[in-house]
């Protein structure tokens, strides 16, 4: 659990709590804001231009806003995060201007893979069930290198 804290810390972002969404903490710098549908919503856009089904984070915005899929959370930092089985994972959602001009839309992995209207971009995926095995083997090989220690002390002094 340190070392997902640790991880996500080192992301700007505070560790869950517990396994729910509405359970996080969020550090002062960062807004937790569902994103949810309007008949009034502005249309999001990938940056190559297509229409996503994205929702818009703030749908008043007058220089683009993000938008993240349904079911994520909009971080002030641009971000749409979402809890899952498999941990939190952290995308880089789509745009409500169409041009990608405005200061509103999330300007990072653009390259033309990350671009792609059919997948958000991967930021980071902190899977804490993988950080729990890695924290146990570590756990467990230090132990049995104190364990081989101890008899190669045991056996010298006899």
């Amino acid at each position: 659990m340190r070392a997902l804290g640790l991880l996500l810390l080192g992301l700007g972002l505070a560790a869950p709590s517990s396994s729910s969404v509405s359970a996080l903490s969020f550090p002062p710098h960062l807004s937790k804001r569902q994103s949810s549908s309007s008949a009034s919503s502005p249309r999001c856009y990938y940056p190559n231009g297509l229409e996503s089904s994205d929702i818009p984070c703030n749908a008043g915005a007058s220089d683009g806003s993000p938008c993240c899929a349904k079911g994520y959370i909009c971080f002030s930092n641009k971000l749409c995060v979402r809890e899952g089985e498999g941990g939190r994972s952290y995308h880089r959602g789509s745009c409500t201007d169409q041009s990608w001009r405005g200061e509103g839309c999330p300007r990072f992995c653009l390259t033309s893979a990350t671009a792609l209207p059919t997948a958000t971009a991967v930021i980071a995926r902190a899977t804490l069930s993988a950080r729990r095995r890695a924290v146990r083997a570590t756990v467990a090989a230090a132990a049995a290198a104190k364990e081989t220690r101890s008899s190669r002390s045991r056996a010298a002094a006899s």
